[in-house]
């Protein structure tokens, strides 16, 4: 895998691979992920086919209809020429590669780990989300190397300036380019070209803003009808069709003349090194090129050019959804509105019903934006328009509950489509907006689990007249309304979920209710429950075969298998996840594959790589607008203050969380001032603590509580929660949540029975903590930590 930032040579590497071995006689295609919406799904694949020798027809979005039919043609094209030595593929900018391509990725690497087949990978690594981290965490295992590529060297920027044009190099010349380029290879050969043109003080006054001062110039030399063309092309992407671009360019009717004249200007743009030309389609020879160039289009010539595709596209057969979506969605004005958010919605729809849900959230979204660009959340506005929008609303929430990466928005949307849906008095399309959170769920999708009491109310009183599927979404939708807010509830609503989904013969519905009955089981109450329950889900799962729910089920039997000091088999179950997850799902196990990483170090004693790990991963997730990133980043700091024999640089942190959600962590708030020396306020904080939330983070919390009551000397209430603690004897507190560790929980039993005054119990706590270090030390060799 290579990474490098834009223009930075990741093309070029992996192209001068490809050619390296095509000179040894292999076999090489390269793909590029496109760099605007459009696109069919696995896009980059299905170029790669088409240079194998895969009919186009074939390899189209009609000729392929799933990931692993695009998986399983690559593998036999990879095996199809017995003669060469192997085959090399380039997946290229797959930082904007879509859940489709990434999964094809994971299968494709899977399938062919053993064969002569190199895949390479390039990426730009501050536009890379969670979803391309995680593939390339359950590819580590396979993955050969990983190259961040560097700037040019000295040599590199003279060879450069050379090609285009420049005699004499010096040093000066050098540290000009280097100063202005930072070694960026196509900014080198950009300001170079400006230089041999109009010589060295233009590279000093006239590229002030970089690289895109330097392409604009350009340009604006250029012949007006060459600029035009360029601008044409911009608007359909990085390649565009000579078909569409003649449709554009002939306003006159003489097809023959406007032919010659488009042909002359592409020509002129080719020779400018602008673009490159095949039989059919013109290429920026750089994605910078084509956004410095649309970007230069003024709005009211882009939305009307954008909307002229859209007329050509529809005269032409076979026209692809998303990219008639694409050009609907730029050029729609109020004439067009209405054939916008039909083109759309057709595309959407198309996208939401594949296993890819996640990637119809961008339609979607696109969809509602243009519905309330058409008034139809107005109140005055025809029932059917204000229910299309519910429906988009509804889809979108769904799509964004499969990617999980804006929980914010989508409650915020779900809210919306229930006001709409009042407002029309429509019962059931109220039922559709208050279930229309159907994905998986593997961790709260509530802020600091705060109740919404007006959703809660909504949720029970339908569950009156709810019959069926609908009912079955219902009660899931309650049970994580309800977590953290009344689990007996939840855990009585996930049970009927189970026994209505039995009887529907619906396998996504029974998926989602054995999601609802295993997420109960994370209650310390419930916790015996959940090996047997993260079975059954597993294999309701299986038998679905929906891959989001397949991933989903490994983690909880991660889950069971941590809980259970299992280091191995937990290990193991987050990889299974990470190979079968779509996209949402693998950019939440790759957090959950970090933090138990994390969580491993602190197991194996290297406290400081595990605070960097912790940091590192929520600022990954801050970056990405999670929700949990301040949760994870906060317990990380616990776990590692625990660990360290200090709080009290958490004093403050921890005060805004218990003001907020007091039953989270006000027992590590006490322990927090006395660290810091506060007795007294810890001791009143202490007397009127609230109960502790008991979901997965009860253990963990737990010691907190347990050492707080001993230097407190609350013998009392020490007893009391002693009786309780000590169910959990021989487990590893906070290991059961997957992302946190505070040590053997009979370390604190034992200081619980020192100060009650058991020095046998004490020492039997002792011992089992000693064993339970063994059987840890044991799990971190399995897994070669030590």
């Amino acid at each position: 895998m290579g990474q490098r930032e834009a223009g930075g040579g990741k093309s070029t590497f992996a192209q001068t691979v490809v050619g390296r071995l095509a000179s040894r006689g292999w076999v090489g295609a390269s793909g590029h992920c496109p760099e605007v919406d459009g696109a069919p799904t696995g896009w980059a694949w299905r170029e790669m086919l088409q240079q194998l020798g895969v009919p186009p027809a074939q390899a189209s979005a009609g000729g392929l209809d799933t990931t692993f039919d695009i998986a399983r043609q690559l593998a036999d094209a990879c095996r199809a020429d017995a003669s060469a030595p192997g085959t090399v593929l380039v997946l290229d900018d797959a930082h904007r590669a879509d859940g489709a391509t990434l999964q094809v990725l994971r299968q494709l690497v899977t399938w062919m780990a053993r064969s002569p087949v190199l895949i390479v990978v390039t990426y730009r690594a501050s536009e890379a989300g969670v979803d391309l981290l995680a593939t390339t965490a359950s590819l580590v295992g396979v993955t050969a190397d990983h190259i961040e590529l560097q700037g040019l060297s000295d040599t590199g920027i003279r060879e450069i300036a050379r090609s285009v044009g420049l005699g004499r190099v010096d040093d000066e010349l050098v540290n000009l380019l280097r100063s202005r380029t930072d070694g960026n290879p196509l900014f080198t050969r950009e300001l170079a070209k400006l230089i041999a043109s109009r010589g060295r003080s233009a590279a000093t006054e006239a590229v002030p803003d970089g690289v895109r001062s330097v392409l604009l110039q350009r340009v604006q030399r250029l012949p007006a009808e060459v600029a035009t063309v360029l601008r044409m092309a911009a608007l359909f992407g990085r390649a565009a069709p000579i078909d569409a671009l003649l449709a554009l360019w002939n306003t006159t009717g003489d097809r023959a003349d406007a032919e010659d004249e488009l042909l002359d200007a592409i020509d002129t743009a080719v020779a400018a090194g602008l673009l490159t030309a095949d039989i059919d389609r013109v290429h920026f020879n750089h994605v910078l090129v084509r956004d410095t160039v649309y970007d230069s289009v003024p709005a009211l010539r882009k939305r009307r050019s954008h909307w002229q595709i859209v007329s050509y596209l529809e005269r032409m057969p076979g026209a692809d959804p998303d990219v008639l979506a694409h050009h609907a969605a730029a050029g729609a004005s109020p004439d067009t509105l209405e054939h916008a958010i039909e083109l759309v919605t057709r595309a959407a729809r198309a996208r939401f019903d594949t296993e890819f849900k996640a990637d119809s959230a961008e339609l979607w979204r696109t969809a509602v934006r243009l519905h309330e660009m058409a008034g139809h959340a107005a109140d005055d506005t025809e029932a059917s328009s204000t229910a299309a929008l519910v429906e988009a609303l509804t889809r979108l929430v769904t799509a964004l509950a499969y990617r999980g990466d804006d929980t914010i928005e989508a409650r915020a949307r779900r809210k919306q489509a229930l006001a709409l849906s009042r407002g029309l008095g429509d019962h059931d399309l109220e039922l559709t907006a208050l279930t229309c959170w159907r994905a998986p769920v593997i961790w709260t999708i509530r802020r600091q689990r705060t109740a919404d009491a007006e959703l809660i109310t909504a949720m029970t009183d339908a569950l009156d007249h709810a019959t069926g599927v609908q009912r079955v979404y219902l009660l899931v939708c309650a049970v994580f309304e309800l977590d953290g807010i009344d689990d007996r509830l939840a855990i009585e609503l996930a049970a009927q979920a189970v026994e209505t989904a039995d009887r529907c013969d619906d396998p996504e519905a029974l998926c989602a209710a054995w999601n609802a009955r295993v997420y109960t089981a994370l209650d310390p109450d419930a916790a015996a429950d959940l090996p047997a329950f993260a079975d059954e889900f597993a294999r309701a799962a299986q038998a679905s075969g929906i891959l989001a729910y397949q991933a989903a089920a490994h983690f909880f039997s991660f889950l069971a298998r941590a809980a259970d000091t299992d280091l191995p088999g937990a290990a193991a179950e987050v990889q299974l996840g990470l190979r079968t997850a779509s996209s949402g799902r693998a950019g939440e196990l790759v957090v959950v594959l970090s933090a138990f990483s994390a969580v491993l170090e602190v197991l194996g004693g290297d406290i400081d790589r595990a605070e960097h790990e912790y940091r590192e991963l929520a600022g990954r997730l801050a970056a990405a607008g999670a929700l949990n990133a301040a949760e994870i980043g906060l317990v990380g700091e616990m776990v590692i203050g625990w660990f360290r024999g200090s709080l009290a640089h958490l004093v403050e942190p921890l005060a805004l969380v218990v003001d907020a959600a007091p039953a989270m962590v006000t027992w590590a708030y006490v322990v927090a001032l006395l660290d810091a020396g506060d007795v007294e306020r810890a001791r009143r904080v202490a007397q009127d603590a609230v109960p502790v939330s008991r979901d997965f983070y009860w253990t963990a919390m737990s010691v907190f509580h347990a050492r707080a009551l001993v230097r407190l000397r609350m013998v009392e209430e020490a007893a009391e929660f002693y009786a309780e603690l000590r169910l959990w004897s021989r487990t590893v507190a906070g290991l059961n949540s997957g992302s946190v560790v505070f040590g053997p929980m009979d370390v604190v039993l034992a200081e619980l029975a020192d100060l009650l005054d058991d020095p046998a119990a004490a020492a039997h706590h002792r011992h089992a903590a000693t064993r339970i270090r063994s059987r840890i030390e044991a799990g971190l060799s399995e897994l070669g930590r030590r």
